[in-house]
């Protein structure tokens, strides 16, 4: 059986807090930030920020037709510099 993987939700106080991680904005609603030493991907909404899996995050980005993805990419590899 497929084991479901949890996702987590953050309010907006402590997710944009820097001293629980460090955080960027990815562009077009799209956030990273470490989470015990882990880079998650995040959507915001509007007191929360939800989780979204990496694979969905690279799906999204890889096919995506009105997302500035070239933006995306510049900003996720500052990010991980």
């Amino acid at each position: 059986m497929k084991k479901r993987k949890h996702m987590s939700s953050i309010l907006k106080g402590p997710f944009e807090n820097e001293a629980t991680g460090t955080m960027a904005s990815l562009g077009d609603n799209f956030y990273i930030k470490k989470v015990l030493g882990v880079a998650k991907y995040f959507r915001r909404f509007d007191n929360f920020y939800q989780e979204i899996p990496k694979a969905c995050f690279e799906a999204t980005i890889k096919n995506s037709k009105s997302l500035d993805t070239k933006k995306i990419r510049d900003q996720l590899r500052r990010f991980n510099a």
